[in-house]
């Protein structure tokens, strides 16, 4: 269990962390990055929901106390630098998603049992999922959005950034699993998750040219899908023991929660590949990664 001590250390210290962040002026983003925040959020908030479950199947509690915070802090801080670009209608949708989230969250950093909340959470995520798709979605038609990249970069980027989600979400499902939350049908969605995101780890790698995405030209995004590969097949086998028995140690878990962690760097790092300035300039966005050597 959560050393008490350090979630009343965590509560203080985020709180004003929080207190402080709505007090600071948003600041504007270009379209790009307003697409790669949108995104963000959705992967901060299943992000937060794995690290809850792992509190409370005791599994490392008190690092993913530390996580989970730190997630919260990153949606709120998120929200505030889209507040200044995102239109009002669909970002006011991803705050209101985010209320019973939120308070729930607060509430196991406060000290409260988190299998108090467990339904909450799950009840309540998939309204922010998909408020944030929308406002994603709304971000990625502006015509600054469309000047810089083609339909099948934006399709990669998307992708992308995609496979952040898909990492949280096996952690999330596993743990769900292993500490008796999880119904039949989440089980099946392990499964489904799982061959999700190593059908898209493929695409991106190798390219698909019937929806004209290419193999990736730039060498560094090369080696993380790379390495992002070798990495899914250590964790692959892992996840599909649980899927198989319906069930999931500690033991069991803790290598998936480690798992998580590498997977989760090297998509965050792909993520960035796709969607920040090249250091030139010339071409500063995901054009140059999956552009058509035709």
């Amino acid at each position: 269990m959560p050393n008490p001590s350090i979630n009343r250390l965590l509560a203080g210290t985020f709180a004003v962390c929080v207190s402080f962040l709505a007090a600071a002026p948003a600041m504007a983003d270009d379209a790009m990055t307003q697409v790669k925040r949108s995104n963000d959020l959705t992967t901060l908030v299943y992000k937060a929901s794995a690290s809850a479950c792992m509190v409370n199947a005791g599994i490392d509690a008190d690092v993913e106390m530390k996580a989970l915070a730190l997630s919260r802090v990153q949606f709120i801080v998120t929200l505030q630098n889209l507040a200044a670009d995102a239109a009002p209608g669909q970002l006011e949708a991803v705050e209101s998603a985010w209320q019973p989230l939120d308070e729930a969250f607060s509430m196991i950093l406060a000290g409260d049992a988190p299998a108090g909340y467990v339904a909450t959470i799950n009840q309540s995520r998939p309204a922010l999922e998909n408020a944030a798709v929308l406002l994603a979605d709304e971000a990625a038609l502006q015509p600054e959005v469309a000047a810089q990249m083609s339909t099948a970069e934006l399709l990669a980027a998307s992708l992308a950034a995609r496979q952040e989600v898909l990492v949280h979400q096996m952690k999330l499902l596993a743990c769900q699993i292993g500490d008796g939350t999880a119904s039949e049908d989440d089980r099946m969605a392990l499964s489904d998750v799982m061959t999700h995101y190593e059908r898209s780890l493929a695409v991106l790698a190798e390219g698909r040219p019937d929806l004209g995405i290419v193999a990736p030209t730039d060498y560094a995004v090369s080696q993380v899908l790379a390495a992002a590969g070798f990495d899914w097949q250590i964790t692959k086998p892992m996840l599909t023991e649980i899927v198989e028995n319906g069930a999931a140690t500690e033991q069991e878990l803790r290598g998936i929660r480690a798992r998580a962690g590498g997977l989760d760097t090297r998509m965050a790092e792909l993520a960035d590949g796709y969607l920040v300035p090249t250091v030139s300039g010339d071409q500063p966005r995901v054009a140059v990664l999956h552009q058509s050597t035709n």
